[in-house]
């Protein structure tokens, strides 16, 4: 997903394909092809769940940061 200047990346792996570099290379040639096709991007940014500890290997070991906090409260009627 592309808003301004920032890409919104996603990764998922079929099961049985984690921990095994996949998701590192799919990220790497995500980024290299949206840079690409999209030469204005300035960021690349994921949302990941905080249980998700492999999802936050990956983006950690790939360069990215923690930015925010996101909290959430279910509304009930």
């Amino acid at each position: 997903d592309l808003n301004h200047n920032v890409a919104t990346v996603s990764i998922f792996l079929a099961p049985g394909h984690e921990g095994r570099g996949f998701g590192l290379a799919a990220l790497k040639h995500g980024e290299k092809w949206m840079s690409a096709r999209h030469p204005g991007i300035r960021a690349f940014e994921a949302d990941v769940r905080p249980e998700n500890r492999a999802s936050i290997a990956l983006f950690e070991s790939a360069g990215y940061g923690r930015k925010l906090l996101r909290f959430e409260r279910i509304a009930h009627d």
